[in-house]
């Protein structure tokens, strides 16, 4: 099992000045174990939305996902418990290091110590 896996995620969005907006349009990938992926394209191409789908903050239109087995749609709580999704947007101390930041998460989220 790989423990990410995307087939055909969309979402689609109603704007009141643009209308109907396709931000993510059937999107596919796998994350494979060991692997080390990046999600890469210009402003406005949908990685943000990708990600907020994949931890089950925004619920997809179309399409579906698995996180380490578990669809995002049908058991969000079982994704949840088993990812981490730090967001550019989360206010914090712009004074927290990279280790202290994931420090923090892991603490708040109960993850043991290494």
């Amino acid at each position: 099992m790989d423990p990410v896996v995307v087939l055909g995620l969309a979402k689609t969005v109603y704007d009141e000045a643009r209308g109907e907006v396709k931000a993510v349009q059937g999107i596919d990938f796998e994350c494979r174990a060991g692997e080390i992926f990046g999600l890469l394209g210009a402003n406005g191409a949908g990685k943000t939305t990708t990600l907020r789908m994949l931890s089950t903050i925004l619920t997809p239109t179309g399409g579906s996902a698995t996180i380490l087995g578990h669809d995002i749609a049908a058991e969000p709580t079982a994704v949840r418990k088993c990812l981490g999704f730090y967001s550019a947007s989360t206010a914090l101390y712009p004074r927290l290091t990279a280790r202290e930041t994931i420090e923090f998460f892991a603490r708040v989220n109960h993850t043991p110590e290494m």
